[in-house]
């Protein structure tokens, strides 16, 4: 859908080898601006409608980017990039959540529907689920399909998927069963986790398809997650697995033409984990409860942002609705949803922080957020690993729209929309342009 915006920036004089990165040194107009700034200023910048959220993307070097040459136009920034920090760079997601299901292998990680599971039985139900994947053929990079509904199961399949080396295609079975073929069949998926009706659907003739049309697959029924045989994680050899991995494949939605599947690795997402490590405590007693389908990438956020980040039990509802009907004594301190569904939520004053996102903020979500609770406002396309920007919201501010600065390591710019894309020029201060962003989250591409 479209998108409008503010992006904010400090307005500092740069240091010359930053600038330089983002502009050619022969233009000087800016750099003198800039050192006219007495002090700290924090500027707005408009963003363009979109209606596609991979136009946002410029696998160009930001060295290529030039910055505007208008004596009548204001200061271009030097560029709007999150802080750069040294993160380790050999764990993949499934490393940071088996080190925490070491540490606390009895804590609550998972809760649905009244049944629980522990860190270090999620970890062992995984480990079977990736035995049998590994033994039946998965490799880095190969790409597993999951078609499981609402359930402790779903996640074991996600991240028995990680440990094994694969990439995981979440699938909702509730979509057409052409949609779900197709995407299968472009990604080439040769191993499928799902629950007995659910792979039935696929591998049987029952309606009357023929052999040719059914799936032929190596298939896991996945009804039992605590049923699986413990013994299977000997059977094969864990893969060497690396950040640069898929972790998994989100198709877009295809509103623009044919759905693609968005290849997004385990480097990416570490990052944007670390990164939400250093801003926030670790909350043991804590309560994320997340509504999102896990056909979105802002699921697996909140999901391992529980498990790495706040190292709290996450909550999963059945969807965006189970908001409005929660009981006013169910115990909540942490809650993730688009603004649609959280102005007719029923959030319960336990509520601690709401992170919002998917949608532009509105007015009626932030109202009817509890008083006492932090908002924190993300923005993110798929094809950058979840969540690019974040900004704190005040409340009864008049930058309701501004989705904030960029993640640590993530690079934003505001390009002119009049520019030639092959020589595109960065915009001043205040103008409209397209949002371009960069940095070790953007997507490996395109299936």
């Amino acid at each position: 859908g479209a998108f409008v915006g503010v992006l904010e920036h400090e307005l500092l004089p740069p240091p010359l080898d930053d600038w330089s990165s983002v502009r050619r040194p022969s233009l000087s107009t800016g750099r003198s601006a800039l050192r006219r700034s007495a002090s700290p200023t924090t500027k707005r910048l408009s963003t363009a409608s979109h209606t596609n959220k991979s136009s946002f993307l410029s696998m160009r070097s930001d060295d290529d980017l030039p910055m505007r040459s208008d004596d009548e136009t204001e200061v271009v920034p030097p560029s709007f990039r999150g802080p750069e920090v040294d993160y380790p760079s050999e764990d993949c997601i499934h490393d940071l959540i088996a080190a925490q299901a070491s540490c606390q292998p009895h804590a609550v990680a998972l809760e649905w529907r009244g049944a629980t599971m522990t860190n270090g039985e999620l970890h062992a139900c995984a480990e079977s689920v990736a035995s049998w994947l590994r033994t039946n053929g998965v490799v880095p990079d190969s790409v597993v399909a999951l078609q499981l509904d609402r359930s402790l199961e779903q996640v074991v399949g996600m991240l028995g998927v990680l440990r094994a080396g694969g990439a995981y295609l979440p699938l909702d079975p509730k979509w057409p069963l052409d949609r779900r073929r197709f995407m299968m069949d472009d990604a080439e998926c040769q191993q499928l986790v799902a629950q007995s009706e659910h792979a039935a659907e696929l591998t049987s003739n029952s309606d009357g398809r023929s052999f040719d049309t059914m799936w032929h697959g190596a298939v896991l029924v996945l009804d039992n997650a605590r049923a699986l045989p413990a013994a299977a994680v000997h059977h094969a050899a864990t893969p060497s697995v690396r950040p640069e991995h898929l972790a998994y494949v989100i198709y877009t939605s295809g509103s623009t033409g044919a759905p693609k599947g968005v290849m997004v690795p385990h480097k990416g997402v570490v990052n944007l984990l670390l990164g939400a490590r250093g801003r926030y405590k670790p909350h043991a007693d804590g309560v994320f409860a997340t509504p999102t389908p896990y056909t979105f990438d802002v699921f697996g956020y909140n999901l391992y942002a529980s498990l790495v980040v706040h190292r709290c039990t996450c909550r999963l509802l059945e969807d965006g609705m189970s908001l409005a009907v929660l009981r006013e004594d169910v115990r909540l301190t942490r809650v993730a949803g688009v603004p649609s569904v959280l102005a007719l939520a029923k959030l319960p004053r336990s509520l601690q922080v709401v992170e919002i996102g998917g949608e532009a903020i509105t007015q009626p979500a932030i109202d009817n957020v509890p008083a006492a609770a932090a908002i924190i406002n993300y923005y993110g396309p798929t094809e950058v690993a979840i969540w690019a920007t974040r900004r704190t919201v005040v409340r009864n501010s008049q930058r309701l729209a501004s989705i904030g600065r960029p993640l640590p390591n993530v690079k934003a710019f505001i390009v002119d929309c009049d520019s030639d894309p092959a020589e595109p020029q960065l915009c001043p201060v205040g103008k409209w342009g397209e949002l371009w962003l960069g940095g070790v989250q953007v997507a490996r591409g395109y299936l």
